[in-house]
């Protein structure tokens, strides 16, 4: 009890900060009274979308900003484009983040003897450098490598290191897994993972376990986290895989996506955050892209933070003719064939009156040419036989016959700041 009214004093305190000193949220709350019945008034305060989060940090001016940019990091908050991106992180804001990081990993499997690949992506980006900073707290000997290397010379690492944790983004880690199953034995002798932790993306139960029978490893997402929010979701030991703590540091609402009012706990929603700490940037109700249930369970390690899992990007999911197509049950279908990379995006676009469905998937590096001659077309088979969905939407003429786009290995657009994969492209 005393600490949800500690959070509520400082979410009063962050609110009122903004309200005052930040340009965009004077504009925003204009008219909202938030001297009376403060819990129920924050309720009815505007969401904070994305697009108004980059445009508020766009410089000159930058009119979410509170103070100037003296004593702070600036780091891009993501995309792909030429438009500017930024965040700001403040000195006490960085050293919260990197304790709970470092208390998260901890919890997970990290130890001080630990040989550590940092494989996020080096630069103006938030992760990498975080990363580093919280694993100086585990005392273990960081190799910063970054993810932007060749793979050629990432497994000449991993060996003339002995390295024995990957720290980084699913999609790259299982990239380098399937370098190394090409490998000739004797050069796999000389790798050893036996740790693997994960963050910033969505990793499949059949992915994970295609990384832990080929090193013999342990793995783990480590933190759920936002560059524009900061630290969400801190692990325990007995946390299952897309579950978290609530970090003390934010506050988290459930809302339905279509309504904007709020969701019983334990019934599903998108999830809207507000950091208690960003003092500089502040992210107040920010809708930070993600579906969630919020549990009303204890948790056997006595912490008493709310437990809450992940269900899924709130914008992963798209409806074609009033049925919703998932990502994670097309990639089900697609990880019975072999020959394919655990990488896919599925790309959706209109050609005339009708959607267009095309998954496009990379093959794994030992594939040969004359594997893949029929292979579209048995991989699209399967998919409409696996997930009925997709036959009852091309039987009835909503959907065009499904397109299958096979790639080399790398071959599908990667985020150049972070390595991410967009699992879902809609086009339309």
């Amino acid at each position: 009890m005393q600490k949800q009214i500690d959070k509520l004093k400082k979410l009063r305190h962050m609110v009122g900060k903004a309200a005052e000193e930040s340009k965009l949220y004077r504009e925003k709350y204009r008219g909202y009274d938030l001297s009376r019945d403060f819990a129920q008034a924050f309720k009815k305060l505007p969401l904070l979308s994305r697009m108004e989060y980059y445009q508020g940090m766009k410089p000159p001016h930058f009119p979410l900003l509170i103070g100037g940019l003296q004593n702070c990091y600036v780091f891009t908050s993501g995309g792909t484009t030429g438009d500017v991106k930024l965040t700001a992180w403040n000195q006490d804001f960085v050293s919260n983040w990197t304790d709970e990081c470092f208390r998260s990993l901890s919890a997970v499997g990290l130890e001080a003897h630990d040989v550590v690949i940092n494989l996020f992506f080096p630069g103006i980006w938030a992760t990498h450098t975080l990363i580093n900073k919280s694993l100086e707290k585990a005392n273990c000997r960081i190799i910063p490598l970054g993810g932007k290397v060749s793979l050629e010379m990432l497994v000449t690492y991993l060996e003339t290191f002995q390295v024995n944790t990957l720290i980084g983004v699913p999609s790259f880690i299982v990239r380098l897994t399937e370098y190394i199953d090409t490998l000739p034995s004797p050069q796999r002798v000389g790798i050893s993972i036996k740790k693997v932790f994960h963050a910033g993306e969505f990793l499949s139960a059949q992915q994970a376990d295609f990384i832990k029978e080929r090193h013999n490893c342990r793995i783990a997402p480590f933190l759920y986290s936002s560059t524009d929010t900061g630290t969400i979701g801190m692990k325990c030991r007995h946390c299952d895989t897309n579950q978290y703590h609530l970090a003390d540091s934010m506050y988290l609402e459930t809302i339905d996506a279509d309504t904007g009012q709020p969701v019983p706990v334990g019934t599903p929603g998108e999830f809207v955050v507000t950091s208690l700490v960003n003092e500089k940037a502040p992210c107040i109700r920010y809708r930070v892209g993600d579906q969630g249930i919020i549990d009303n369970t204890s948790c056997p390690c006595g912490n008493r933070s709310p437990l809450f899992t992940l269900v899924g990007r709130a914008d992963d999911e798209v409806k074609v003719a009033g049925y919703l197509i998932s990502p994670e049950i097309v990639q089900q279908g697609l990880e019975t064939f072999p020959q394919l990379s655990r990488n896919f995006q599925l790309i959706i676009r209109e050609e005339g009156q009708k959607t267009k469905l095309t998954v496009a998937c990379e093959t794994i590096p030992s594939v040969s040419l004359e594997e893949t001659i029929d292979l579209p077309e048995k991989i699209a088979a399967n998919l409409v036989k696996y997930y009925d969905i997709l036959g009852v939407l091309i039987a009835q003429k909503y959907c065009l016959p499904l397109e299958i786009r096979l790639l080399p290995p790398g071959a599908i657009p990667r985020n150049f700041q972070t390595g991410k994969i967009k699992r879902v492209m809609n086009l339309r």
